[in-house]
């Protein structure tokens, strides 16, 4: 049955220099059209029908006007470059020195999702859900360009052999690919088999870090545990002081990636909880003073959000399971640092993604994706 509030028309889901993402939730099959009159863009995909989307791509340096999508006799426009400068994607076109993929929130081995857990897929398929949103989503990454992928947490979804299982042969199909693990409140709960975390995963031995520092060209790549065995929230008691330390000695050029979210009040407004506001604050404080300038990406709360603590940028980024379905690519700059969230479209997951989106009554579909800059956008250091 359809859901009442109909499928989205194809939007601007994904913007950086060179490249966007549109994405839609039905389209019947056909050719999918997208160009500018300028002639910097001009693409077309045969659609099968249904859920889908497409990324176009420019030279980077180039920053397109308005672009025109055609489908089905219907045409929508997107002003690119007005979104470019919007959102601050038209700074540094040029390469980046860099490129670091990250996903979140893999989940794997669920088989439900919703707030009462009744959503499952139906029908046959050769692989899960969740182990096909992440290989996609690996894959993309790959795709684009990245040399790095940082996994921050929720990667299995309880403790078990089994879903430490998943994870180990998500790591093994990409045997060229460096990847950084980190723990996120499912992979250590208490609700799957009476065993331990193990320490790697997969033949590659691909170890859960609890703190893991790398150049990466002028910034500081940062990815801390902040997981409290046994409970659903996250703490900084452990990595909080090393990561400041860490983002000062960088002079505040640093990019920290953590599972949990930093809750900005001092009670959690919507769910789950992540760091208590309480502490998460004071230790932005500090960050902010020791380290002004730095960036801190988390998962955990299934959405995407960014703003500002003072000079920090505080950003959230969706799950890889669920809707929207995403993962995140970053581009490493002299001046700065770039996010642009990218959703999943391999034709096997969307439809997928698009059926999660009607959780908790098709809220989840309005309050998930955030907005456009909330996804995607330019961090110019102090």
């Amino acid at each position: 049955m359809p859901h009442p509030l109909g499928p989205p028309a194809p939007e601007l889901t994904s913007l950086a220099p060179g490249r966007a993402q549109f994405c839609w939730g039905d389209l019947p099959r056909g050719a999918v059209h997208v160009h500018a009159d300028d002639g910097v863009v001009d693409h077309t995909t045969d659609h099968p029908g249904g859920p889908g989307g497409l990324v176009i791509t420019w030279e980077r340096e180039v920053v397109p006007g308005e672009v025109e999508l055609t489908a089905a006799a219907q045409s929508y426009r997107f002003d690119l470059g007005a979104e470019l400068r919007r959102h601050g994607a038209a700074r540094s076109t040029n390469e980046p020195i860099r490129r670091v993929a990250t996903i979140s929130d893999l989940h794997l081995g669920a088989t439900r999702f919703g707030y009462f857990k009744t959503m499952r897929e139906t029908g046959h398929q050769p692989a899960s859900h969740p182990w096909r949103a992440a290989h996609a989503a690996v894959e993309e990454a790959v795709a684009w360009g990245a040399d790095l992928l940082v996994i921050k947490g929720d990667a299995a979804h309880h403790r078990g052999h089994d879903f430490y299982g998943e994870l180990g042969h998500l790591v093994d199909a990409v045997p060229a690919l460096d990847v950084v693990l980190v723990a996120g409140n499912h992979d250590v709960d208490d609700k799957g088999d009476d065993i331990e975390r193990p320490a790697t995963v997969g033949r590659r031995a691909v170890p859960y870090e609890r703190l893991h520092g790398r150049d990466l060209g002028g910034v500081e790549l940062l990815v801390a545990d902040t997981t409290i065995p046994g409970r659903s929230i996250g703490t900084m008691a452990d990595v909080g002081d090393p990561l400041v330390e860490a983002a000062s000695a960088a002079r505040g050029r640093a990019l920290v990636l953590l599972h949990h979210h930093l809750d900005p009040f001092r009670w959690p407004v919507f769910w789950p909880p992540g760091i208590p506001g309480d502490e998460a604050n004071a230790w932005l404080d500090r960050l902010d003073a020791a380290a002004p300038g730095s960036i801190v990406s988390s998962g955990h709360c299934h959405r995407n959000r960014t703003r500002m603590h003072g000079t920090v940028r505080v950003s959230e980024v969706a799950a890889t399971k669920d809707y929207p379905g995403v993962w995140a690519g970053y581009e490493i700059h002299d001046d700065g640092v770039r996010q642009f969230v990218q959703r999943i479209q391999r034709a096997d997951t969307v439809g997928w993604h698009e059926y999660s989106r009607q959780a908790v009554g098709g809220i989840w579909g309005r309050y998930a994706p955030g907005s456009l800059a909330d996804r995607c956008w330019f961090h110019e250091f102090v």
